[in-house]
């Protein structure tokens, strides 16, 4: 899969709990329902993506997804943790986390969205909202 530059429904429906393998993807182009409705999935690794990687649903339905890490650059729309009760680590983990990884778009017009559950945005300060905010994000 490392070859691979899409990853659409690779995973989908599976039943493992954990990736074991980081970077499973190198600069893929799309996660497309990449790992939807993989209902035991609790750590996701790492995965590495660009700012043009395209995101539909990728991880709809994953209800124990605690655990995933980012290298590269978020900078598409589309991402969708609203089933997902991420730890703080996965948000804010410097190396990894989320809101670290999210394009910066200050000083365009540009506006982008990522969507958390209740549980993970609860897990977020003011200060660290306006983070993302501050790139041109709304966290929804």
């Amino acid at each position: 899969t490392s070859a691979s530059n899409s990853a659409n429904e690779t995973f989908r429906e599976s039943l493992f709990t954990d990736l074991l393998v980081d970077n499973v993807f190198n600069d893929v182009s799309a996660l497309t329902y990449t790992f939807y409705n993989c209902t035991n999935l609790v750590d996701a690794r790492t995965l590495h993506v660009t700012e043009k990687t395209s995101y539909t649903s990728p991880f709809g339905l994953c209800k124990k997804l605690k655990e995933i890490r980012f290298k590269g650059t978020i900078g598409q729309s589309g991402l969708n943790f609203s089933d997902c009760p991420l730890s703080y680590e996965s948000l804010m983990d410097e190396d990894g986390g989320i809101i670290h990884h999210l394009k910066d778009y200050s000083g365009t017009s540009t506006t982008k969205t990522i969507t958390l559950s209740t549980t993970s945005k609860g897990y977020l300060s003011d200060a660290e909202i306006a983070v993302a905010t501050q790139k041109g994000w709304t966290i929804a």
